[in-house]
């Protein structure tokens, strides 16, 4: 029997078992990924420095950047078209992860105008000094406290400091004849 003669027959029945033939049709559910979180923020600075030049410090991450950005579009792609695919999801939602990461990371890197082994240093520089303290610590004086005097060769090179001490205030008032 064909659909036509099946609706036809459930018409005559009545309106409602008209609607359990169509609710019983097959539906596909097609999942829509958007540029959201990190690769909104990544697109959106990117496009920002492209109006902006002088904020771009190092032309070659800069231009990383956009190549991450390219396959994250890809992925995504990729992703929609494998959405029955746990692997393919899997995957997808991998390597866009790790390509976000690395855009991040090169996005400090050119406006900062690092290159990887000076990240790498002050990273490992801060790591140390978070695990075992600073071995300076800076001392902020309190309200009209003198600060200690600095105990440095470069200070001799520098003219001495005058103090000037102005007169404090009385409860005096100025006879006004």
């Amino acid at each position: 029997m064909t659909l036509r003669r099946e609706f036809a027959r459930y018409v005559r029945i009545g309106y409602n078992s008209a609607m359990n033939l169509l609710a019983e049709a097959v539906t596909y559910v097609v999942p829509v990924q958007t540029f959201d979180g990190i690769t909104l923020i990544l697109a959106v600075f990117f496009f920002y420095c492209l109006a902006k030049p002088e904020m771009v410090k190092n032309r070659t991450q800069f231009w990383g950047v956009f190549f991450a950005l390219c396959a994250i579009t890809l992925f995504y792609t990729l992703r929609l078209m494998l959405y029955n695919s746990p692997a393919g999801q899997v995957f997808c939602g991998i390597m866009i992860g790790l390509l976000q990461l690395g855009g991040l990371v090169l996005t400090v890197l050119y406006v900062g105008g690092l290159s990887s082994v000076e990240l790498r240093e002050q990273l490992g520089e801060a790591a140390a000094n978070f695990r075992r303290g600073d071995e300076k610590p800076i001392m902020v004086p309190l309200k009209r406290e003198q600060p200690k005097p600095r105990d440095d060769e470069e200070d001799e090179d520098r003219p001495p400091r005058i103090v000037i001490d102005l007169p404090r205030k009385t409860d005096e008032k100025i006879p006004l004849e």
